[in-house]
C-alpha cells in the first residue's frame, strides 16, 4: 500500500508542477503580445578602439 501512495503523490506532483509551467507560459506570453520590445545593439570597433550603440524600439 505505501509505494502506492508514493507514486501517487509522486504523479501529483508532477502533474501539479506541469499545470503551473504551463500557467506561467500561457501569462508569460499573453503579457509580451501587449508590449512592445526594445533593442539595443552594441559593436566594438577594433581599429578605432569605440564603441558604438544603436537602440531599436
Amino acid at each position: 500500500m505505501k509505494p502506492k501512495i508514493i507514486t501517487l503523490i509522486s504523479a501529483l506532483a508532477i502533474i501539479i508542477a506541469t499545470l503551473g509551467v504551463y500557467t506561467v507560459h500561457t501569462l508569460s506570453a499573453a503579457a509580451a503580445t501587449g508590449t512592445t520590445r526594445a533593442y539595443a545593439v552594441m559593436m566594438h570597433d577594433m581599429t578605432s578602439e569605440q564603441e558604438m550603440t544603436a537602440a531599436y524600439s
